[in-house]
């Protein structure tokens, strides 16, 4: 686009975590607008990167927070109103397909990406907490604040801005490079009748390479829905069957599973395994000691859930034995309103 700059940075091998961040963290800063090639092409073929000191890069470690009592048992109470009901707690199973990574470059392994309410994008280490802020994109027509973000096999985050394009006043999606800041509006306009903001999140169709942005409904009539990344149409799908979140954010994985976080009207919180086909509630677990009226963004990595509430990163291990605990695990500089994690990730 005119008056856009388009940077040409070298997409770095991955080695190590540490040292990815690092070469992310100098690479970062630079905002422009471009085509989805473009978006593509300002990597250039993988080669070596040469390591950057630490102490020349905005790189920290997030800081581990304090035990706030989460090994206390969840207090049934809490639906006694009826939110959380017919849904068995049943643990999750953790999925034993391997990755396809046949077309993931290295921007989109081995970390997740979060989205903070300055619009700030960053790159999270789950294993070391280490938060490595990248690039603030600058889109064109946007206004308000970002709302949600999935990251896809390439590495590009799509963007959710809650007011949309300044033209049209519609939920607003757009491409962008986390690294770079290059920033492209896309064709997407939500037309679909009782759908205003949502949450998003990509998962593989059939546990290959091949995956899809899945997105839910934000209201208590919860539901869900498809949006494509090659026309960006919108495709209806089914009601949330059973279901006691109102909506809220969304995370895939490998082998083609679908999740949920969000509260009820009572403000309990949640983790769901969705059916997205039908639209049933496989199961899901509640989570205590998470504050209400918080922003909110999930992301499965590793076979845990890392549950991002206003500055406050959880971690949820449906693996682990007893009740279920959402444990204090990091924090980063700002509320964090989206996070995104690529089907290439470790399931």
């Amino acid at each position: 686009m005119p008056g856009y700059a388009m940077p040409t940075p070298i997409a770095p091998r991955r080695k190590s975590y540490r040292k990815l961040f690092v070469a992310l963290g100098v690479l970062g800063g630079v905002a422009a607008c471009g085509s989805r090639s473009g978006l593509l092409d300002d990597l250039a073929p993988l080669e070596e990167i040469p390591l950057q000191d630490a102490s020349t890069a905005d790189v920290f470690d997030a800081r581990p927070v304090p035990d706030a009592g989460g090994d206390a048992p969840f207090d049934a109470a809490v639906d006694a109103e009826g939110d959380v009901v017919d849904v068995p707690d049943a643990p999750f199973v953790p999925g034993d397909g391997a990755v396809d990574q046949r077309d993931c470059r290295p921007e989109a392994r081995g970390y997740i990406y979060a989205l903070g309410e300055s619009g700030k994008m960053y790159g999270f280490e789950p294993d070391t907490k280490t938060v490595v802020p990248l690039a603030t994109p600058v889109c064109p027509n946007t206004i308000g604040n970002p709302f949600s973000m999935a990251v896809d096999r390439q590495g590009i985050a799509y963007v959710e801005y809650v007011s949309g394009r300044l033209v049209a006043q519609t939920s607003g999606l757009f491409q962008v490079n986390p690294r770079t800041g290059a920033c492209v509006a896309t064709p997407f306009a939500l037309t679909e009748p009782g759908w205003r903001t949502f949450g998003m999140g990509f998962t593989s169709d059939v546990g290959g390479a091949d995956e899809t942005l899945w997105v839910v409904k934000n209201r208590t009539d919860s539901a869900l829905g498809r949006i494509s990344t090659a026309d960006f149409s919108f495709t209806p799908g089914p009601t949330i069957l059973a279901g006691s979140s109102q909506g809220g954010e969304l995370t895939g994985s490998p082998d083609g599973r679908l999740f949920n976080y969000g509260s009820t009207s009572a403000d309990v919180w949640l983790v769901s395994e969705y059916d997205k086909l039908s639209g049933k509630v496989l199961s899901e677990v509640r989570l205590p000691n998470i504050p209400d009226n918080s922003s909110s963004a999930i992301a499965r990595f590793g076979g845990a859930f890392y549950l991002f509430n206003d500055d406050t990163v959880r971690r949820y291990d449906p693996a682990a034995p007893g009740v279920p605990v959402a444990a204090m695990w990091a924090t980063f500089p700002e509320r964090v309103v989206g996070a995104g994690v690529s089907t290439c990730a470790p399931p």
